[in-house]
C-alpha cells in the first residue's frame, strides 16, 4: 500500500505517439521550480523520451536539478543513489528529494 503523504509533484501524461508536447510541459515545470514525476516505458538509450535519453536531455538545460532515474539498470547498479530505491519508494522520495523522478 502507498502510504506517502510527501510534497505532491506534477505529473503529465502524453501518449505515445508525440511526446513533444510532454517535453514542454517538462522544461515549463522545471522553470517554474516545480517538482515533477515523469513516467516513461523505455530505457531504450534509442527511444528519445526514453528515461536515458530525458535524463541526459533534462541535465543539458537544468545541470543542477536533482534527477532520480529510477529504472532497472539505476537500481541495481553499485554506488549510484537509486540503487535498491524500489525496496522503499516511499522512504526513498523523502529523503532524497530529487527535483525530478523519472
Amino acid at each position: 500500500e502507498n502510504t506517502w503523504k510527501g510534497n505532491h509533484r506534477n505529473i503529465s501524461i502524453s501518449n505515445c505517439k508525440d511526446q513533444s508536447g510532454i517535453w514542454h510541459e517538462i522544461i515549463k515545470a522545471l522553470k517554474n521550480n516545480e517538482k515533477i514525476a515523469i513516467c516513461v516505458d523505455s530505457r531504450d538509450e534509442g527511444a528519445k523520451y526514453g528515461s536515458f535519453n530525458l535524463e541526459q536531455m533534462i541535465k543539458e538545460i537544468f545541470p543542477s536539478k536533482k534527477i532520480a532515474r529510477i529504472d532497472a539498470h539505476t537500481v541495481a547498479e553499485k554506488g549510484h543513489f537509486c540503487r535498491g530505491a524500489t525496496e522503499d519508494i516511499n522512504a526513498f522520495i523523502e529523503s532524497e528529494n530529487p527535483d525530478i523522478l523519472i
